[in-house]
């Protein structure tokens, strides 16, 4: 049975609608599915440092003496400083500060993993191995 033309034309125009429909409906979940940057809590290192002096575990953790590790860091503070605009429009947080990627760095150094120098620090993995590469460099 052929049916005329127009006929034809208005199934085709709805199948045309309802991909548009479709496509639309699958663009709006996967935005809503989209959070943006994940906030993680950095480690205050003034904190972290006094606690670690008070156990007496500095040495320990970073197999340098704490006095050694701020005389590095006065050397390569300037070299690590982030921007502080961009990081917030990046991830709505403060940038990570230049202790906290020494710290990141001499830990995995010293032996540590790179999760629990990322974890530490509240930052990526890859985060982690830039702030590695970033430290290194400076250093060098």
């Amino acid at each position: 049975m052929d049916l005329p033309q127009f006929v034809e034309c208005s199934q085709d125009n709805c199948r045309r609608r309802l991909r548009l429909l479709l496509l639309a409906a699958a663009a709006e979940i996967a935005a809503d599915e989209w959070n943006g940057c994940i906030l993680r809590r950095r480690l205050d290192w003034d904190v972290h440092k006094q606690t670690l002096l008070l156990e007496g575990q500095f040495q320990r953790c970073y197999r340098m003496k704490v006095e050694s590790f701020e005389i590095l860091q006065s050397f390569i503070r300037t070299a690590l400083v982030r921007d502080e605009l961009q990081s917030r429009r990046r991830t709505g947080t403060d940038p990570i500060s230049p202790e906290n990627m020494l710290q990141m760095t001499i830990a995995w150094l010293a032996g540590s993993g790179h999760q629990v120098s990322r974890c530490l620090g509240g930052t990526s993995v890859s985060a982690v191995y830039s702030v590695m590469h970033e430290v290194m460099d400076a250093i060098c």
